[in-house]
């Protein structure tokens, strides 16, 4: 099974030091190097294995949503196989007013999310769906709207809305540094 993590891109320069390649043949030394140097840090500072910054930077739920996932806040999620936890527990703090101002993009997202029991105003939350399956239907006239957009608009539409954050499943890194995202073409170019 996918083992389900959380990567928060809080920073877009996050975003273009994941995308950025290496060249294949780099070595773990050569990766870090880059990595060190891609974040501008200064020569001579103690490296970490990728394994070894990924546990240093795996948060808790209760962290996440401390240090990020805030009143006001708004974020890419993908479709289907989706970062189930930090889903419900998102629709948990909406439903008991710890957030607000909520506003979330994504797709079809597969598993049980009651979109249509989550009855807030838009104000409090807004899942801005571009393909609907049964749970966005069911939330419909609630808390779902729809975005009529094809797949290849996704990334020009995550573009127009600058979302503050990505959260996506993914698998943890590899000694290189690279994670699989899953089978959704259209995710990387929108995050």
């Amino acid at each position: 099974g996918l083992q389900e993590t959380c990567s928060i891109l809080a920073q877009r320069e996050a975003v273009r030091i994941t995308q950025t390649r290496v060249p294949d043949r780099a070595s773990e030394e050569d990766l870090l190097v880059y990595w060190m140097t891609r974040r501008g840090k200064n020569e001579g500072v103690a490296m970490e294995t990728v394994q070894d910054a990924y546990v240093r930077k795996t948060l808790s739920l209760d962290e996440l949503f401390d240090q990020f996932i805030v009143s006001g806040t708004s974020m890419y999620t993908g479709g289907l196989h989706v970062p189930s936890a930090i889903i419900h527990e998102l629709m948990a703090r909406v439903a008991d007013g710890r957030v607000e101002g909520i506003d979330i993009y994504g797709n079809w997202m597969n598993g049980d999310f009651d979109f249509k029991s989550l009855d807030v105003g838009p104000e409090r939350f807004r899942y801005h769906t571009y393909f609907a399956g049964p749970n966005e239907r069911a939330g419909f006239g609630t808390c779902v709207a729809h975005i009529p957009a094809h797949f290849s608009q996704v990334s020009a539409l995550m573009r127009s809305v600058n979302p503050d954050y990505a959260v996506v499943q993914m698998t943890p890194p590899d000694a290189r540094g690279m994670c699989n995202i899953g089978p959704l073409g259209f995710e990387p170019g929108s995050i």
